[in-house]
């Protein structure tokens, strides 16, 4: 069983030969470095089939991705909202904007999402903010703009994107997986920092990491439960690894895993990462919203 958790599973030789294996998974949990058959599994150089029908074709769900629907859009609100410190029903109305005066924080953070608005800053903040459209704050430097005079610093708007159904097509064929924190480690290490920081693996779990071969980590995704109903997703490429299907491939494994899990998938893209946003919009992510934080100098707050 894996590590921390009581659920069983099997294996056995596969229609592939004697060398190849079989797995029927549970839901993969992060690893103790403790044996188990997985990692016999990852050896044999052969994705388990049983893995890929799970994940990629779950029995019972349909297999073309949906747009975001009236109730996950609430849901979403509704964890933005609890995240912010605000009534759970603060988003609710789309074309306004909720405040949220905090004179004891050193930031100022500003989401849209599907029409609606929240901002939440220290009293200078918010009384600025009147005279600002919410697509003034949204835009490149309107946040900053608040805060000229308040030694505001932030890394840009960050786009939101979410899906709603399972995804069933890889661009990888028979991808050999691995599920070990160490993979994750080992992919970081050859990334560029900028790349790491964004896609912040290692906050997160659930993690699955496409090896070569050799079991040298070619791209990984994974996800952390947030706010007990969102799966707030990151994905990274090694830099000799892209635009090969890679990073596709594990994050569609990582969201069908999410949905499977009964949350809704999240995708954050800094607003200039083409690249990472057209890879959401590819595996059916719809982005819907924009979130932007900035930091003040705590001195002036």
């Amino acid at each position: 069983m894996w590590p921390g958790d009581s659920r069983p599973f099997y294996w056995g030789p596969s229609s592939g030969g004697p060398s190849t294996w079989t797995v029927s998974l549970p839901r993969p949990c992060r690893f103790d470095g403790t044996p188990t058959a997985l990692q016999r599994h990852t050896r044999s150089g052969r994705v388990e089939s049983h893995e890929r029908r799970s994940l990629l074709q779950p029995s019972g769900h349909r297999t073309t991705v949906d747009v975001v629907d009236g109730h996950q859009i609430d849901i979403i609100r509704l964890a933005w909202a609890r995240e912010l410190g605000l009534p759970d029903r603060a988003l609710d109305d789309s074309g306004a904007r909720h405040v949220r005066v905090d004179d004891l924080e050193d930031r100022i953070r500003f989401v849209t999402i599907a029409g609606a608005a929240a901002l939440v800053g220290p009293t200078w903040a918010v009384e600025r903010s009147r005279s600002c459209s919410n697509d003034e704050l949204a835009r490149s430097g309107g946040l900053l703009a608040l805060a000229k005079d308040h030694s505001g610093r932030g890394s840009g708007p960050v786009e939101l994107g979410w899906a709603a159904d399972f995804g069933s097509a890889v661009a990888v064929e028979e991808p050999l997986v691995s599920h070990e924190f160490e993979h994750v480690l080992a992919l970081e290490a050859v990334c560029p920092p900028d790349d790491v920081a964004e896609a912040r693996l290692t906050a997160k779990a659930n993690w699955f990491t496409v090896v070569d071969d050799d079991h040298d980590p070619l791209a990984s995704a994974g996800y952390l439960e947030w706010q007990g109903i969102i799966a707030d997703m990151g994905t990274l490429t090694a830099p000799a690894a892209r635009r090969r299907g890679y990073g596709a491939t594990a994050t569609q494994l990582a969201t069908n895993d999410a949905l499977d899990a009964g949350l809704i998938p999240q995708w954050r893209a800094h607003r200039d990462n083409i690249a990472s946003r057209r890879l959401a919009t590819n595996l059916g992510y719809e982005e819907l919203g924009t979130f932007v934080s900035i930091v003040v100098a705590p001195s002036t707050v």
